[in-house]
């Protein structure tokens, strides 16, 4: 929707406080609880074994919401998958400071073989993920990938999901409402301004798995299709786009989730009782988001009674 009259949108005004909600659930999550999480893999907390699965974040953001998403990662995988940070070689420092307490537990690998050496950004992070060399590199049978914007609410049962690719849901064509009141300068009530918001417009027809920043991945699945295919790609196409564009594609032979199995596992921008979500705050009712926040709260606070009975 076009701002109107030089005013801001008002779902964009909406949309900062949403985020801002967002990472104040995470920094009180930290606070009361997560805390405790990270104590006990300092101190109490064997050495993790190997694993056929990895969780990898691809990021150059060195900041509290990281590091309590990266937290919260190796708690709901229950450390049965190890956390491997990509970054470019000037964020390595940063990174090894924080997560100093639990770096038993992260590995941090630089981006220079792949050119990248300074800054990030959208656009290196798809042509990163589109590139066969890149995935070539991954040694773990499935990979998790995840990003500071999405959180892991209940554990995940890995044995269970080795799917080629799983992500959020996505549901082109659906249209949300808000309804916001309106008043004049006296500060009375006028009425009220309704907007809209169409979903998932870039999204191929008929495509619905799924949304990348929450996902997970096959590498040698990654890896075929990037060596196939990456080479049409047009270079703005969003990388879980296009892998969604050739999944389906008889010469992968893809195991791919049914659609009630994609649901419950993550979700974005439709609700549904998942194990966790990416970016949804953008597009859920505040009563449905809300019951996510609250089943996250409770897994947490389940989890680490855990620890100590």
């Amino acid at each position: 929707m076009a701002e109107q009259s030089g005013k801001p949108n008002p779902l964009h005004l909406l949309n900062r406080y949403r985020l801002e909600l967002f990472h104040a659930h995470c920094s009180l999550i930290e606070q009361l609880f997560l805390r405790h999480w990270e104590t006990h893999l300092n101190t109490r907390c064997p050495d993790p074994y190997p694993s056929t699965w990895n969780c990898i974040l691809i990021d150059d953001r060195t900041t509290r919401q990281t590091r309590i998403c990266i937290l919260n990662t190796l708690l709901m995988t229950r450390l049965k998958a190890a956390v491997t940070i990509y970054t470019p070689a000037s964020r390595y420092e940063d990174f090894t400071k924080l997560t100093e307490p639990f770096r038993r537990f992260v590995q941090i690998e630089t981006l220079d073989e792949h050119g990248i050496v300074d800054s990030l950004g959208w656009n290196r992070y798809n042509h990163l993920l589109k590139s066969g060399a890149f995935w070539k590199t991954l040694t773990a049978k499935h990979v998790l990938i995840f990003q500071p914007d999405a959180l892991l609410i209940q554990p995940l049962e890995l044995d269970e999901l080795r799917y080629d690719f799983a992500g959020a849901p996505w549901n082109k064509g659906r249209v949300t409402s808000c309804e916001f009141p309106t008043y004049d300068r006296a500060l009375q009530r006028t009425g009220s301004n309704w907007v809209n918001q169409v979903l998932c417009q870039t999204v191929p027809d008929q495509t619905t798995n799924g949304n990348g920043g929450l996902s997970i991945r096959n590498p040698r699945v990654m890896q075929a299709i990037c060596e196939e295919h990456s080479h049409t790609s047009p270079e703005e196409e969003a990388e879980d786009i296009f892998f969604a564009r050739h999944l389906g594609e008889e010469t992968y032979q893809a195991k791919l989730p049914s659609q009630d199995v994609l649901s419950r596992l993550f979700n974005e921008s439709s609700y549904s009782d998942s194990s966790g979500f990416h970016g949804s705050w953008y597009y859920l009712d505040a009563s449905e988001q809300a019951r996510l926040y609250d089943k996250h709260t409770k897994h947490v606070i389940g989890m680490l009674l855990g620890l100590e009975s």
